[in-house]
């Protein structure tokens, strides 16, 4: 009997046992193929990976859109964008092939290894440098050089006192030395004790010797040479920005960059919360003080401003047109009130007012005062709530350092000694012999190159493809004899390993009901069921049911389901159409069922977007456009992207907080944990802002709030505000307020932030403000 031709079901084809289908390729023209097993494996039975690689294609418009691809390299996902919001997370255990090369330490540099594809650490001797000007040391080579100055063994013979070589022996002399026998021992000319060392030496021209007796000059010199990073217990790896000081860091045992140059040593506050002032005139006057901050001692060592923090709520001003003044008094002198060192312009009723000045102020001590008069009028009446006035002592410390002088700071300057002070300047880069400078571009890595023998700078994505997969933490590195097996997680190891692929489909159970007694031979016929009758190949144990041809399926879904399903094809294509349209509008990819009670898994490229998906949705295989629901978390090795995107606006970290607080607080570093509220105007140690919704959140698994360091996020503000105004720390605690227009500006560590909106609203509301 001929073999089959064609087989045609018009309704369901069940295959209870084995389907193994041997030939070149299977057309499905289903609209959706449904399959229930876990796993597929393509380029089964394969001796190798295609040059091509193995994956998925995305058909549109006759064109492939999408590819997920497995070449040797790795993944490929064809040049279109991976998009998701969940992370994307990966262990690497390090850049070369043998675990105990990826430590680094004194010594140490990194190595090419190009057995392993990927570089590594190892041990530096000069073996591994290649010889420059500085010539390496050889027998020979010194040999050379003595000969060429006329010293051989045959020369050197008797060494007189009247510095002359002749034939003399005895006391005093050197006799029969030979060249080759000469080591670094000092040498006696006769007299006991008479050693070489630098007190009979005369100084040369480099290597000049430290002399405490005479001069410092020798050590100051080399010190102006030096920069201040080349100290010991300074950390030369930090860089410091415009306006940071040398701080000691305890815990490293060195100095760092950090905290601009001011120290707060002092800090009052006046007490006075509220109270109503009456008969007030048209002059200052003592008896018509608002608050009072008592005389208290200033360093008189340095130079020392006094930052005035003033916030007050005005309940009533009658008639209006009040204004505010600040008066000193120093050394214990009494109060006057002639010509106040500032005045602000009161608001009208019901409003929030608030200032910061700075004084600088040579005393011993100081008192300060703030008083209230009216423009017209002479009874008149000014009723206070909710003031706060303090006073902060800072000690500049810019003029502790007499030897340093600074003019035209820029960024990357160092400090260098010219012979009188220390001075800022910008230090000269040029290519080391073996660092190649030139030609870098921004993200650029430095690499070994052994064949030009020096570090040279490369794009990461280069080198990133130089990298083995199995180089991932928790993924054992196959042998040949794992050939076409498959990684699955072991949880015991904690690891992927190689196992055995997936089972082959051989065995298809033979149903003998009937039985033909030999081969069918449909001669050109198909077999066509009547009356929606299922067709059922049911082999008997051992049997198959063997398609030596293509398979085509014509109905609306193909269902499988069986524990495994094996392809040979390296490449599967999905939305295959017998006439493609011109433009595609469905979307296609793979959904996975997880059950009755939990969404849909999907891997989809959406048509609409133009873009891979992994979401989870409540689709299934008959949809032609995918809802989703939410999107998945992925877990992936290095992911090559050319742009990342967030929904969310600000960079948050992970606090401990002594308290619940919500969104739009502010808080500052303080109290029983690490963050707190405040009631000081212009708080120097605000942290910032509790973030709404971060898009991107440190330290995200520590317990606590996460205050919002840079970027956009509600913050709440009391008092009217208006676009761009600098926003300080309130006495109402966790919020922020609006300086007055002529107020001083605070410094940049008491800034909460700037605000993005306008509102004449003088209570407290939520508005957005960059941090």
């Amino acid at each position: 009997m001929a073999d089959f031709k064609q087989l045609n079901v018009a309704d369901e084809l069940i295959v209870k046992g084995n389907l193994k289908v041997t030939g070149d390729q299977i057309v499905t023209s289903t609209t959706n193929t449904t399959i229930k097993d876990n796993t597929i494996t393509l380029n089964k039975g394969a001796s190798s990976l295609p040059s091509a690689g193995s994956g998925i294609e995305i058909e549109s418009n006759s064109s492939i859109v999408g590819t997920l691809v497995y070449k040797t390299s790795g993944w490929d996902f064809g040049g279109a964008n991976l998009v998701n919001v969940g992370n994307i997370s990966a262990n690497f255990v390090g850049l070369g092939d043998t675990p105990a090369n990826y430590s680094g330490g004194a010594g140490k540099y990194l190595k090419v290894n190009s057995g392993a594809n990927g570089i590594e650490f190892d041990t530096l001797t000069t073996d591994d440098v290649a010889q420059g000007a500085s010539l390496y040391y050889t027998d020979t080579r010194v040999d050379t050089r003595l000969t060429a100055i006329g010293v051989t063994a045959a020369t050197i013979s008797n060494w007189n006192s009247a510095h002359s070589w002749g034939d003399h022996s005895g006391a005093g002399y050197l006799t029969s030395i030979a060249v080759d026998s000469i080591d670094n021992t000092m040498i006696d000319f006769g007299t006991t004790g008479n050693k070489v060392n630098t007190d009979n030496l005369p100084q040369g021209s480099t290597n000049l010797y430290y002399n405490q007796t005479t001069t410092y000059a020798d050590a100051d010199t080399r010190i102006a040479a030096s920069s201040i990073k080349a100290l010991n217990d300074i950390n030369s790896g930090a860089t410091p920005t415009d306006g940071q000081v040398l701080v000691w860091n305890q815990a490293g045992g060195y100095y760092t960059p950090g905290a601009p140059a001011s120290a707060v040593v002092n800090l009052r506050d006046s007490g006075t919360t509220s109270g109503t002032i009456s008969n007030v005139g048209t002059s200052y006057v003592g008896t018509k003080k608002l608050a009072t901050i008592s005389s208290f001692s200033l360093d008189t060592t340095n130079n020392t401003k006094v930052q005035l923090n003033f916030a007050i709520e005005v309940v009533q001003e009658t008639p209006g047109n009040a204004t505010v003044g600040i008066f000193r008094a120093i050394n214990g002198n009494a109060m006057t009130y002639g010509s106040p060192i500032a005045e602000y312009s009161s608001p009208s009723a019901n409003n929030h007012f608030a200032f910061t000045l700075y004084d600088s102020v040579t005393a011993n001590s100081a008192e300060y005062q703030v008083v209230v008069k009216f423009d017209t009028g002479s009874t008149n009446t000014y009723q206070f709530s909710n003031m706060s006035f303090t006073a902060i002592e800072h000690i500049e410390l810019t003029g502790l350092l007499k030897d340093v002088q600074t003019s035209s700071l820029a960024n990357g300057q160092y400090i260098k000694y010219n012979g009188t002070n220390w001075v800022n300047e910008t230090p000269a880069i040029s290519n080391n012999s073996d660092v190649q400078i030139s030609g870098a571009n921004a993200n650029h890595v430095l690499v070994y190159n052994s064949g030009n023998s020096r570090f040279e700078n490369q794009d990461p994505n280069t080198l990133a493809q130089q990298i083995s997969f199995y180089s991932l933490n928790g993924v054992t590195q196959p042998s040949a004899s794992d050939d076409q097996k498959l990684l699955k997680y072991d949880h015991s190891s904690t690891s992927f390993v190689w196992t055995a692929g997936l089972d082959v489909i051989t065995e298809v159970v033979d149903d003998t009901t009937p039985q033909l007694g030999g081969n069918l031979d449909m001669n050109g016929n198909s077999i066509i069921t009547t009356g929606g009758a299922d067709i059922n190949l049911t082999p008997d144990t051992g049997g198959r049911v063997v398609i030596a041809t293509d398979l085509i399926v014509q109905g609306s879904a193909t269902t499988l389901e069986v524990n495994n399903v094996e392809v040979e094809d390296p490449i599967m294509l999905l939305n295959k159409h017998a006439v493609q349209p011109n433009n595609n509008t469905t979307d296609a990819g793979l959904i996975v069922q997880r059950g009755s009670s939990e969404n849909n898994a999907a891997w989809i490229w959406e048509e609409g977007t133009d873009r891979w998906i992994a979401a989870t949705t409540t689709s299934t295989a008959s949809d032609t456009n995918i809802t989703v629901t939410a999107n998945a978390d992925i877990q992936a090795g290095i992911v090559y992207a050319t742009a990342t995107t967030a929904q969310y606006a600000d960079l948050a970290e992970i606090y401990e907080a002594d308290d619940n607080y919500e969104p739009g607080t502010v808080v500052v570093f303080g109290g029983d944990k690490e963050v707190t509220t405040t009631t000081i105007l212009a708080d120097h140690r605000v942290a910032g802002v509790i973030s709404t919704n971060p898009a991107y959140l440190m330290n995200k698994d520590a317990n606590g709030v996460a205050v919002a360091l840079r970027g956009k996020v509600p913050c709440k503000v009391e008092g009217a505000v208006k676009k761009g105004d600098v926003l300080v720390s309130n006495v109402r605690p966790g919020t922020a307020t609006a300086l007055a227009p002529e107020s001083a500006n605070p410094p940049a560590w008491c800034i909460v932030g700037k605000s993005l909106e306008n509102s004449t609203d003088t209570g407290i509301k939520v508005i957005n403000i960059v941090v």
